[in-house]
């Protein structure tokens, strides 16, 4: 209790409009940020201040300024039924084990088909706390997607789905999220026995948002050796029962949103062998589509230059714990497309790059011969197989445009 008459300490926060907190002496750390909102010209600023180790007298903290770093990020929203439209932006502390942290959350209602925002983001001020910040797109009460955590790293604003992320870690400027290429991440989970994991399939944008939403609009089915359909569904987790002898078939269909008002129809199947050891099929860890310049993008330019980098990893499938890492048969991997409409699927050239310990196999596809077209919609096809013969192809129809004209008469996502 204060003395009779006293005034409580307070923590002035006055990086934009001067807010006062009242409160009375306390010897917790307190670690303090700001998020800003800009209606005029859709701007969030996102500000930590210093810790302070505990409040007993009056404190004035400023941040902020020069120190900022900008990336403009382009969400593509799917379109709502009962008008229920909802972008979050949430502020992320992170703190050491043992410390907690509260989550700041600011909820807008966009009305258009894409919300660009510019976001910007202060440094840390204090060596053992940070901060960042995500994106969670939610229409008619559920959570179609949501960003990977936005954080500094290196000087970099990126978009980052681990601590450590692997040395391909796009970190332009430019971020679109929710619409574009995406790739499936299959893996199996711990079941009732070890014949009889749980299989988890998602679809990943390409800068590492999880397309919660599509979970609904998926659907695999599992073909038993001697090809009879075994179970069927859009369970999630969708569980296998692999005590039969011989090759299994999985095959997992998702009507997604490439781009407003563009179903694409992406197919994964996966054959495994339950008699072999490693008998969990190899996985895509990353897909992403750039331009001439080097920028993530979601079409190409005609006559322009472009390209595509894609990682595979192969997880052996264990009871106990995570599944253990190993690379796939990189000489197998396998890359072609064609042009909407076509039915005859033209090979292209998967260079490997570069191997995370983690993330697999990174190669590299130039689609310059790709984009020497006018108005197209591009289908691509990859195939990946593991060490032990287990098989993964995934296929987009459409996977991306060539020019912004051509989504069937729409225009595409403006940047």
């Amino acid at each position: 209790m204060l003395p009779a008459g006293s005034k409580p300490p307070s923590v002035v926060l006055s990086a934009y409009s001067t807010r006062t907190w009242h409160v009375t002496d306390m010897s917790e750390k307190l670690l303090l940020e700001e998020l800003n909102y800009s209606f005029l010209d859709s701007h969030f600023y996102i500000v930590p201040l210093s810790p302070l180790d505990g409040v007993h007298s009056d404190a004035t903290l400023t941040a902020g300024g020069s120190d900022l770093k900008r990336v403009s990020a382009s969400l593509a929203l799917a379109r709502p039924q009962t008008g229920d439209q909802r972008v979050v932006l949430y502020v992320q502390p992170i703190t050491p084990p043992g410390d907690t942290s509260g989550l700041l959350g600011l909820v807008l209602h966009p009305t258009a088909p894409y919300f660009n925002v510019n976001l910007f983001l202060g440094p840390d001020t204090d060596t053992s706390y940070s901060g960042g910040t995500q994106l969670a797109s939610i229409t008619d009460g559920t959570t179609r997607f949501a960003t990977p955590l936005l954080r500094i790293i290196n000087g970099k604003l990126m978009a980052i789905t681990s601590s450590q992320p692997p040395s391909w870690a796009y970190d332009g400027d430019d971020l679109i999220f929710g619409s574009g290429l995406a790739f499936p991440r299959q893996l199996f989970g711990q079941g009732s026995t070890l014949l009889k994991p749980n299989l988890f399939t998602d679809f990943i944008g390409q800068l590492g948002e999880v397309r919660v939403g599509e979970r609904s609009s998926t659907t695999t089915t599992i073909y038993a050796p001697d090809a009879s359909v075994q179970t069927t569904g859009s369970k999630y987790p969708m569980p296998l029962g692999l005590t039969q002898s011989g090759a299994f078939m999985i095959t997992t269909v998702d009507n997604g949103l490439l781009a407003p008002g563009v179903p694409p129809n992406a197919t994964v199947t996966s054959t495994i062998d339950a008699s072999k050891a490693d008998f969990s099929p190899p996985t895509f860890t990353a897909l992403m589509l750039f331009d001439a310049n080097g920028q993530i993008t979601s079409h190409l330019t005609p006559h322009q230059a472009g390209s595509l980098l894609f990682a595979a990893a192969d997880y052996v499938y264990a009871t106990v714990g995570t599944g253990t890492y190993q690379p796939i048969a990189a000489d197998q991997t396998k890359v072609w497309f064609r042009y909407s409409g076509s039915q005859m699927w033209q090979p292209l050239t998967a260079s490997q790059v570069t191997e995370d310990p983690t993330s697999g196999i990174l190669f590299r596809v130039d689609l310059t011969s790709v984009a020497n077209a006018d108005n197209v919609l591009v289908d691509m096809k990859f195939d990946i197989v593991d060490a032990s013969g287990n098989t993964t192809s995934y296929m987009m129809e459409p996977a991306f445009a060539v020019g912004r004209d051509s989504w069937f008469g729409r225009r595409g996502p403006h940047r």
